[in-house]
């Protein structure tokens, strides 16, 4: 009796052939792998919790943009070769197993408040991570400068808990705006002028109109779907997740 096969094309994907992708996606877009134990290297101890053990050696990535640093977190662990009794080649965790994006202002000292934008993905296609990726990539490229005032601008993003020390007054002035703007944009670090753009203005059409929609969507799951569930701030993964902390800020 010959013997059923299931087509190449049906076959369920393993996690290595999706990180593969996603690897090689970001390797294209200037990513590079850092070690498993930068944060150690760069004067970190782990906090004092228990921490899940499919992520030691998760595999980042990183580039560094118009000085701020991208940082992905693919929660993606190569050495485990066994799960549940069956033979595998690296595996996402299953617990906590999401696709991370922080961009980081690495002139901040406390490294735990670096992360002025962070996005995390739960089970979303690769090609949709990459585009996101791809259009924060782009978004930094074209940091704009203020020309009327010659002033830089700085990233800043309305939704997030931490922004940059220069862009604290410009959070304040904005919240007794009580503006509906829920998405990322550039301000200007001359706070006198409360002058800034939206970061996907900078954007092509294409690019534009699917990081809108994204953050559209971002919005509906913070003030609707969370409200609904009854979930708090204090109860989301962000602040949930204990950080890494840096040694001088014990001194």
């Amino acid at each position: 009796m010959k013997k059923k096969t299931t087509p190449r094309t049906m076959r369920t994907k393993t996690d290595r052939q999706i990180f593969s992708k996603l690897y090689y996606g970001l390797l294209k877009l200037g990513f590079y792998e850092m070690s498993v134990d930068w944060k150690i290297k760069n004067g970190c101890i782990p906090p004092n919790t228990k921490r899940i053990p499919e992520v030691y050696d998760e595999i980042i990535l990183k580039k560094r943009i118009n000085g701020y640093d991208v940082v992905i977190v693919t929660s993606f662990n190569p050495t485990i070769k066994e799960y549940m009794g069956k033979k595998v080649n690296g595996m996402f965790a299953k617990s906590g197993g999401s696709f991370w994006i922080h961009v980081n202002d690495p002139k901040i000292f406390k490294i735990s408040e670096r992360a002025i934008l962070t996005r995390v993905r739960y089970k979303k296609s690769v090609d949709f991570f990459l585009k996101e990726i791809s259009c924060i990539v782009y978004g930094l490229n074209k940091k704009p400068m203020h020309y009327r005032l010659r002033s830089k601008m700085i990233l800043f993003d309305p939704s997030a808990s931490r922004c940059s020390p220069s862009a604290k007054s410009f959070k304040d002035w904005f919240k007794k705006r009580r503006s509906k703007i829920f998405e990322p944009m550039w301000v200007s670090d001359n706070l006198s002028a409360k002058s800034y753009e939206l970061f996907r203005e900078h954007l092509p059409e294409d690019k534009a109109k699917f990081f809108r929609k994204l953050n559209t969507k971002r919005r509906y799951y913070r003030k609707v779907v969370r409200k609904n569930k009854g979930i708090k701030k204090s109860q989301t993964a962000n602040i949930i997740r204990k950080p890494y902390i840096f040694i001088d800020e014990l001194k």
